[in-house]
This record gives C-alpha cells, sequence and structure tokens, in this order.
C-alpha cells in the first residue's frame, strides 16, 4: 500500500505540473481490484489512476498522460495500460491498470469511467527490460491466456522496450508508451 500511495504522489506531482495547450491532466487514485473472467480463469487487474481532463485533441491528452505513465511502470516494474474514453469533442479520461505482468496488461474496451465512451483508442506501456525471466504470476497468467508451455524460471529474451509487438500492432489503434519513456502511436491496419 506505502508503494501505490508514493506512486499515486509521485504521479501527481508530475501532472499537476503538467500542462498542455493551457490544459491541465487531473489524476486521482482508483486503486480497485476488478476480477476479469477470461475462457481459461480469473485474472486480477489493479485499477491505478484515473487521469481526466480536456484537452484540444486526444493526442495532447495523451502526453500529458505519458510521464505518469512512466512513472507507474516504474513504480510497478509491469507494464499499465487503459483504453481512452471521451466525453464531448474535447473532454478525455482513462482507468490506468495493471496485470503486475513485465509482459502483458489485459485491457477490455468497456473499462472506462462512468459517464465517458470508449473513444476506440487505448494505451499501454513497455518496461525498460530486454529479456524477462517469467515468475509464477507471469506463467498463471499466460495458462489463463492459453499459453500453456511456459515454466517458472524460463528467461524471455528479444523484448523490446522502444518496440511495438506484433500483439500490440495486432491489438487495435492505440498508444505505446516504450521503456524510455517515447510516445509511439499505432493504427490498425485495414
Amino acid at each position: 500500500m506505502r508503494q501505490f500511495m508514493q506512486a499515486v504522489l509521485m504521479a501527481l506531482s508530475l501532472t499537476l505540473t503538467t500542462r498542455l495547450e493551457a490544459m491541465e491532466l487531473k489524476v486521482e487514485n482508483a486503486s480497485d481490484t476488478i476480477e476479469v473472467q477470461l475462457p481459461h480463469g480469473i485474472i486480477q487487474h489493479h485499477q491505478l489512476v484515473k487521469a481526466s481532463g480536456q484537452f484540444e485533441t486526444m493526442d495532447a491528452f495523451v502526453e500529458a498522460l505519458r510521464p505518469v505513465l512512466v512513472n507507474l511502470t516504474q513504480v510497478y516494474k509491469a507494464e499499465v495500460c487503459g483504453w481512452i474514453a471521451q466525453k464531448g469533442e474535447k473532454e478525455f479520461a482513462i482507468l490506468v491498470g495493471t496485470t503486475k505482468s513485465k509482459m502483458l496488461c489485459v485491457q477490455l474496451d468497456h473499462w472506462i469511467p462512468e459517464g465517458y465512451e470508449s473513444s476506440g483508442w487505448h494505451i499501454h506501456t513497455h518496461p525498460n527490460v530486454s529479456s524477462i525471466r517469467l515468475n509464477r504470476h507471469e506463467v498463471s497468467l499466460l495458462q489463463k491466456l492459453g499459453e500453456s508451455d511456459r515454466r517458472t524460471g524460463e528467461v524471455l529474451h528479444g523484448a523490446s522496450p522502444e518496440k511495438l509487438s506484433q500483439a500490440d500492432k495486432e491489438a487495435g489503434n492505440g498508444y505505446l508508451v516504450t521503456g524510455q519513456g517515447r510516445l509511439i502511436k499505432h493504427t490498425q491496419p485495414k
């Protein structure tokens, strides 16, 4: 809990000074745990923060959100993610969550703040690691997603914190905040 509060305070201090196009990003604690039923089992998804604000464009909102996501990724040493929600033309919000895994983050387009609609765009981060030693939690997540051939302690090499994976590219329109904090926008090929 202390680690979570430190992350929220650091995120708040980063974002309270973040101004883009004269708009301010508001960050609130949203520390709920949601259990998600997938075909192969239940995954716990931890909602970390709710961020919202009025911005000229979605890109401007995401740019203001970027330092918060970088900070949460570093604190949790895991991917964080969420669906960008919209109300009207210029009001955006997101519930940022994590499955506490370095290699995946489960996000569903109906996990959005009340009163908003899904924009059809998601965002996620990559931790700044190039190889991942699978722990029991990550093996369990992979098994629940149908990848049963992974073992605890197995090392996956070739992770690229600065690039989109094939799964990222296939996930639809979205943004990636890389391990170095760079922002990449990607669209689903038609």
